[in-house]
Order: C-alpha cells, then sequence, then structure tokens
C-alpha cells in the first residue's frame, strides 16, 4: 500500500543493530527510493553487538549470559543501562559485556552521584537549612565565591554539551560529557567545599549560617536539582530518587523529574576562562597526586613544599590563586613557581623509533642528530619541548615532527620527585623532619577519630570526648596538634590512660605504633 507507507519517508531517525543492516537500512533505503525518490530516514543510530567475556556473540542458543531480570535484580536498571550506553556499542563496535562492568559504573556513577545529595541532605538537616521553591525549580542562586560560580558554569557547559550532541544523535558523544561532571561535583567541588557546610549549631536549636554557607548550600542543591534532569534519560531511576529527595515537602514543584523538562544552558553562568584557570589547578593537583601514589607516601604525610613550573605567566598567575587548594590537598607546606624548567629538571628528547622510522625511513638520521644536538643544551631542548607541546609538532632537519614521533625524557636535578602534564611541571620534595611527622601521625589520629565516630553511629554535630592509650612519643606527638585534632573531630577533651572503658573503642596503630581510642557523647 502506497500511500500507507508514503507518509512514513523519510523517518526523522531509525535506530538498529549492525547485524540487521540489510534487513533494515537497506531494506528501507530502496524502498523509500523506488517509490518516492527521497530517503528513508535522517539519521541513523546503529549499534554494535554484545559479546559474552570470550568474544562470542550473546544468543539465546547459547545462553552466555547473565539472565536479564538476574542481572537487573542484583545492580539495578541504571547501572546495566549506563554501562552499555557509555560503551563502544553506540559507535556501532563490538561490547565484551561483563558483570564487573556493571558494578564498576555503580561504583563510580551511581554511587557518587547518591552519596552527594546524601551529604547535602545530612548536612542540611543538622544546620537546619531549606530549599526554597524557587530553587527546586531551577532559579540560579546568586553565588558570590569562585568555587560556586565554576561549578555553575561546569554544570551549564555540560548542558551545553549534551544539548548539541543529542541534536546531531551522538549518543555516544553524551554519558561521557556527563560522568566527566559528576567527577567535577564529587571529587573536586565537594571535596574542597566540605568545610564549608559545618554548622555550629547544637542539636537543640537550629544553626545560624553564614553568608557562606547559605551559598554553598544554595549552589550545591542547585546543581544537583538541575543536573537530575538532565541525567534522567539515562539513568531514570536513580535520576527520579534523587530528585524526590531533594524535593521533598515543597509544594508547587513536579512531583517526579519525569515531569520536568530537560534545562537549557544559559550562555550568562558560563565563564570559559574560570573553567580554563580550574582546569589548570586541578591539573597541578592532580599530578601532585600521582607523585605521591606512585611512590607511596600517605597524604596524612606533610611534605616540606611543591614547586609549579609553567610556560608563561597568566598559567603561573591561575594556579597561584588555588594556591591553597594546593596546599591542603597535596599536604605541603610552601608552594614555589617558576617559568625556567630546565633550571630545575633534567630535559632530553629523542626520535620515537616506532612512529618516525616508517615516516622517514634512512632520513631518520638527521633526525636524531639534531634532536641530539637541541638536547645538549637545557635552554634550547626547554624551549623546544615548549613549542611541540604546546603547537602538537615542530620542524626539526626540515622534517614536520608531531609530539607522539617523539620521546620525552625528564627527570630532576635534585631528589625531587618530578611529574608533567600539557605544560605544568610540578616537583615535590619528599624530605620531611621530626616535626612533619609528627603532624602526620596527628592526622592519622584524626582519621581514626573519624572512623570511630562513623561506627558509633553518632550524628554529625556530636561532641565527644576521648580516652588514648599510647607511649609517650606518640603522646607528645598529638598532644602538639590538640587544636587540630579537637577542631577536626568536634572533641571537647581526652585523657591519656592505661586502660580504655568506653564502649566505643578502637585498637590499631600508626607506623606500627600502638593507639588505643575510646569515645563517648560528650
Amino acid at each position: 500500500n502506497k500511500d500507507r507507507f508514503e507518509t512514513s519517508f523519510p523517518a526523522d531517525f531509525i535506530a538498529e543493530g549492525l547485524d540487521q543492516t540489510r534487513g533494515w537500512f537497506y531494506t528501507l533505503s530502496v524502498l523509500s527510493t523506488a517509490l518516492f525518490d527521497r530517503p528513508a530516514f535522517k539519521n541513523v543510530v546503529v549499534n554494535g553487538i554484545i559479546c559474552d567475556e570470550t568474544g562470542k556473540k550473546m544468543s539465546k542458543r547459547h545462553r552466555n549470559y547473565t539472565p536479564p531480570d538476574d542481572l537487573l535484580e542484583k545492580f539495578g536498571a541504571d547501572a546495566a543501562r549506563l554501562y552499555m550506553v557509555n560503551s563502544p556499542i553506540l559507535r556501532g563496535e563490538d561490547l565484551i559485556f561483563s558483570d564487573k562492568g556493571v558494578v564498576e559504573t555503580i561504583r563510580a556513577v551511581i554511587l557518587p552521584l547518591w552519596n552527594a545529595q546524601s551529604f547535602l541532605t545530612t548536612y542540611a538537616a543538622a544546620d537546619g537549612w531549606k530549599p526554597s521553591v524557587d530553587l527546586a525549580m531551577g532559579q540560579c542562586p546568586k553565588s558570590g565565591t569562585e568555587m560556586d560560580r565554576w561549578i555553575i558554569s561546569r554544570l551549564h557547559t555540560m548542558m551545553d554539551g549534551v544539548h548539541k550532541q543529542m541534536e546531531n544523535y551522538h549518543l555516544y558523544a553524551v554519558v561521557p560529557v556527563i560522568l566527566g561532571f559528576i567527577d567535577e561535583l564529587t571529587n573536586w567541588y565537594i571535596r574542597l567545599s566540605r568545610r564549608r557546610f559545618w554548622g555550629k549549631a547544637e542539636q537543640s536549636a537550629p544553626a545560624k549560617l553564614s553568608a557562606d554557607q547559605i551559598s554553598a548550600y544554595e549552589t550545591l542543591y542547585y546543581v544537583l536539582a538541575e543536573f537530575t534532569k538532565v541525567f534522567a534519560p539515562f539513568a531514570p531511576f536513580v535520576s527520579d530518587r534523587v530528585y524526590r529527595n531533594l524535593t521533598d515537602g515543597l509544594s508547587g514543584v513536579a512531583e517526579s523529574v519525569h515531569l520536568t523538562d530537560i534545562p537549557k544552558a544559559d550562555p550568562a553562568l558560563m565563564d570559559a576562562h574560570l573553567e580554563e584557570n580550574m582546569a589548570l589547578i586541578r591539573r597541578a593537583t592532580e599530578l601532585g597526586r600521582s607523585l605521591r601514589s606512585k611512590h607511596q607516601i600517605k597524604t596524612r604525610q606533610p611534605l616540606p613544599s611543591l614547586l609549579v613550573i609553567t610556560r608563561n605567566a597568566a598559567d603561573k598567575a591561575a594556579i597561584d590563586r588555588g594556591r591553597q587548594i594546593l596546599l591542603d590537598e597535596l599536604n605541603v607546606k610552601a608552594i614555589d613557581f617558576s617559568s625556567d624548567e630546565a633550571a630545575f629538571v633534567r630535559l632530553g628528547v629523542k626520535p620515537n623509533l616506532k612512529t618516525l622510522g616508517k615516516k622517514l625511513g634512512g632520513a631518520i638520521n638527521s633526525v636524531r642528530q639534531e634532536l641530539e644536538k637541541i638536547s645538549s643544551e637545557p635552554a634550547k631542548v626547554a624551549k623546544f619541548l615548549g613549542e611541540v607541546e604546546s603547537t602538537g609538532q615542530a620542524q626539526v632537519a626540515g622534517h614536520e615532527i608531531r609530539v607522539e614521533d617523539l620521546l620525552i625524557d625528564r627527570g630532576p636535578k635534585d631528589d625531587r620527585l618530578v611529574a608533567t602534564e600539557s605544560g605544568v611541571t610540578v616537583l615535590l620534595d619528599t624530605k620531611v623532619t621530626k616535626e612533619l611527622i609528627a603532624e602526620g601521625h596527628a592526622r592519622e589520629v584524626v582519621s581514626r577519630i573519624q572512623n570511630l565516630r562513623k561506627d558509633s553511629g553518632l550524628n554529625v554535630t556530636d561532641r565527644i570526648r576521648l580516652s588514648v592509650v599510647c607511649d609517650r612519643d606518640l603522646r607528645a606527638a598529638i598532644t602538639a596538634h590538640q587544636d587540630y585534632i579537637f577542631g577536626e573531630t568536634l572533641c571537647d577533651g581526652w585523657e591519656f590512660t592505661a586502660a580504655i572503658a568506653s564502649n566505643h573503642a578502637v585498637n590499631t596503630d600508626i607506623d606500627g605504633v600502638a593507639l588505643s581510642i575510646g569515645l563517648v557523647r560528650a
């Protein structure tokens, strides 16, 4: 029936599996062209093939898969959905399906989002803060701090990216943008803003919040509420649950996130310069963290200093604005800056034979000789690396050389640790004094007390008193940092005893030195 089909072509889009293209893609193309002389569809979304862990296509005949009902019952529909949407399958490639991948999605995506709303609601209840209806309906708060303006800008930049990719049917490019935002929200904004949420009220009275606390609450609430609306098509169940938790008790707002519109980006709230500057600060921080992790240096152990090397004054000024972030996150006592990488770092560059051998053949010898000459002069190699790493290419002995064609060597000229990425180099001084070791022990004590508070079921605002059993040296270390420990743990006082009588206690150690802590509510 030609009339019946004529209204169906062209369809806005069709979605099909790669193994079904003959049955749909070509058949519909032929029919629409032959009958109506126009395309059958405007867009095609093709998914790849789902394979088991051995690479064999999943099928009912082989039964080489976890039954879907069991998978959803154990891990939830959102986790399975996100795992597949954020996979090669949406690029028309094969997916080696693994239950472990679904579990990793829960750990990396769903739990961080859930913990973010739990963090907000827990502290809001303790401080007596409540959101307004306007805030819940998407009215952006007036945020004064740079960190608040940054996360709001990142939210709207993410929204802009999601809409653009969705309009182009690039579904495979949408989820990485959303997941990257969850990481920025939980591992950067909340991590760095945590202290701003600490109220000072007792349980018997609501807190008198400072302007900065109110700004922090409003910003985090706004970002989470708006994010659930963007996230809803990809994780419909957890998005709706988080949205309902955030809007519980508010009248005049939609009962479900699926009854709201997906918000659109507001260009007035997007600050590309602020985002670039924060990216520099975060890059320097991640480099320092990677050095600690690689060399197994505990984060709680304070270190003397960090040297940050940048190529230009603008980058230095941006990172310097985040000086306090670096000091806190990397637990260092001082930060210095330089733009002269060659003065502190041993630099060298060689040809990457795997790539250049195929491109240049025998001409690679002239490139090798030129690179050896460049590497022999510190100032010259630093300038060369600055050019090739910023532009991605350079001319060497008359040949165009790309950054992947080079093997770049960086090593410290002293006993500091060095790491570099995208124009930022950091050198971490790891020599510790007795005083720094003692401060590290105090930080470890705080960690043990906080874990004990959690295990004892205390509220976040509960004050405590402690009893401690330890040797003389450890006692001296933690006594020297008593004010810090009291402030971090809401402790009103402690006593050093020969035995612990409290029901809430822990026996542990710090660097092999025995420590026992008892806790009671003050």
